[in-house]
C-alpha cells in the first residue's frame, strides 16, 4: 500500500500567509470602496440641498424659511435622508449647514461624523507648522496660500492636542476667511483667530483660551464638552449668529460684549449658571432641549452660594427621569439662567419637567412648550413676560396647574394648540 502524503507544515504556513495577504488586499479594497461610496453620497446630498434651497427661495423669497435642512424638509422642498457617515444622526442640521457667499450663492458645508477623515496626515503635515507630534504652531506657507485661495474647511486631525499662536506673525491664524474650522478631538486652542470670518466653528472637547476669537464673525458656533470656556473671554466683541452648546455645562458670566443671534441648549447639557451679570441680554431665539435638571440655589440676600450645592448638576448618564426626583431641584428666583430677552423661546421635546424658576425673568414674545413636558412647576415662569404660548400635544394636560403658574398679565397671554 502506498503512503498518502499530506501537506507539510511549511506548505500550510505558506497557504495561510497567501490567504492572509489576499484578505488584507480585499479588506483595503472594500474599505476604499466604502469610503468612495460615502463621499459620492455626501456630494450628491450637498447638491440636492443646494437645489432644494434655490427652489425654496424662488417660491418663498424668504431666507428664514429656507436657510436650514430642517426647514427645507418641513416645507416639502427636501426629502429626509441619512447622513452617509452616521445613520444614527436624526438632526441633519448637525451634519450640514447652508452658507451664502457675497453674491448670495448657496453652498453646503458638511461637518458631521465623516469630517474626521476629511484631512489626511500627509496633508496636515503640509498645511501646518509643528511644535511636536501633537502640537501645531501656525500655518505653513502652503497652508497660508491654501487659506487665501481656497478658503475651505480647516480640520485639525484627532491626534492634534494643542494649537498655538504661530511661529511668527506671518504664519498665524489671525485674519483668516474660511468656510469652517473644525477640531473633533479634545484640543486646547491657544492660537489667535481674531478678526476672522468663519462660517462654522465646531469644537468638541478641550478648552479655548482668552480672546482667541476676538472681533470675529461666526455664522454657527457648535461646542461639545468644552471646559474653561466663557463667551466673552474667548469671543470678545464677536458676532455669532447661532450658538449651540451640546454637552457639559455652560456659564453666562462672559456673555457681555458678544452679539448672539440664537442659542440652542442641547440634550447633553447638565448644568447652567445663573445670569445676574448680563440680565435682559437680547437674542433672537432660545431653543432649550436638555432633559437633565440642574441643581443650584443662591442666597438672594447676600448673593453667596450656600451648602445646597450650587452648580452640582447631574451628568447626562445619571440624569433622572423620575418627576418626583427632578422636582427636588430648582433654580433660585434671584439668579435664573434664562434672564434674557428673546423673540421666541422653544422648549424641546426632550424636556419632561420645567422646574421652578428655570425661565424666571425671561422676556419672550412667544413660548413653545414641547409635547413631552408633563409638569410645569408653579414658579417656572415667575416674572416672565410673554404674549403667546404654543402648547404641543394635549393642551388640556396643564389645566390643573395653569392658574398657579406665575405669568404677569396672564389674562393677556394667548394660549394656542401647537
Amino acid at each position: 500500500m502506498k503512503n498518502k502524503k499530506g501537506f507539510t507544515l511549511v506548505e500550510l504556513l505558506a497557504v495561510i500567509v497567501v490567504l492572509a495577504i489576499i484578505i488584507i488586499i480585499a479588506t483595503i479594497s472594500v474599505n476604499k470602496q466604502i469610503k468612495k461610496s460615502r463621499k459620492n453620497a455626501n456630494d450628491i446630498n450637498k447638491k440636492m440641498i443646494v437645489k432644494a434651497y434655490n427652489m425654496c427661495m424662488t417660491q418663498e423669497n424668504d431666507l428664514e424659511k429656507c436657510n436650514s435642512l430642517s426647514k427645507l424638509i418641513a416645507n416639502d422642498y427636501l426629502e429626509n435622508f441619512e447622513d452617509p457617515y452616521d445613520k444614527n444622526q436624526k438632526n441633519l442640521d448637525d451634519s450640514y449647514t447652508i452658507i451664502l457667499d457675497e453674491k448670495d450663492k448657496a453652498d453646503v458645508i458638511y461637518h458631521g461624523l465623516g469630517i474626521e477623515s476629511a484631512i489626511t496626515k500627509k496633508e496636515a503635515e503640509d498645511y501646518f507648522l509643528w511644535c511636536g507630534n501633537t502640537c501645531v504652531n501656525g500655518l505653513s506657507d502652503k497652508g497660508i496660500n491654501w487659506v487665501k485661495k481656497e478658503g475651505d474647511i480647516l480640520v485639525f486631525p484627532d491626534y492634534i492636542t494643542n494649537i498655538k499662536d504661530g511661529a511668527d506673525s506671518n504664519h498665524s491664524f489671525r485674519n483668516i476667511k474660511i468656510k469652517a474650522l473644525i477640531a473633533v478631538n479634545k484640543v486646547n486652542i491657544n492660537a489667535d483667530f481674531s478678526n476672522s470670518e468663519i462660517n462654522i466653528v465646531q469644537i468638541d472637547g478641550g478648552s479655548i483660551g482668552t480672546s482667541k476669537f476676538k472681533n470675529s464673525r461666526i455664522n454657527k458656533l457648535i461646542l461639545g464638552k468644552t471646559k474653561n470656556f466663557s463667551l466673552s473671554n474667548s469671543f470678545p466683541k464677536s458676532k455669532i449668529d447661532y450658538f449651540k452648546m451640546e454637552k457639559g455645562n455652560i456659564s453666562w458670566d462672559g456673555f457681555g460684549d458678544v452679539e448672539v443671534g440664537s442659542i440652542e441648549i442641547g440634550d447633553g447639557i447638565y448644568y447652567m449658571s445663573g445670569n445676574s451679570i448680563y440680565p435682559n441680554k437680547k437674542v433672537n431665539k432660545i431653543f432649550f432641549n436638555s432633559p437633565c435638571i440642574f441643581k443650584g440655589r443662591r442666597n438672594p440676600y447676600d448673593g453667596n452660594y450656600n451648602g445646597s450645592g450650587w452648580g452640582k448638576g447631574k451628568d447626562k448618564t445619571n440624569c433622572s427621569t423620575s418627576l418626583d426626583e427632578q422636582s427636588k431641584y430648582s433654580f433660585d428666583w434671584f439668579d435664573p439662567p434664562f434672564r434674557l430677552t428673546t423673540n421666541e423661546l422653544i422648549i424641546g421635546d426632550n424636556v419632561t419637567i420645567i422646574p421652578s424658576h428655570l425661565f424666571s425673568r425671561t422676556n419672550a414674545k412667544k413660548i413653545t412648550i414641547g409635547k413631552n413636558v408633563k409638569t410645569i412647576e408653579e414658579n417656572a415662569f415667575n416674572k416672565t413676560y410673554t404674549e403667546e404660548i404654543i402648547i404641543k400635544g394635549d393642551i388640556n394636560r396643564f389645566n390643573d396647574i395653569w392658574d398657579k403658574i406665575q405669568f404677569p398679565s396672564k389674562d393677556k397671554v394667548k394660549i394656542i394648540q401647537g
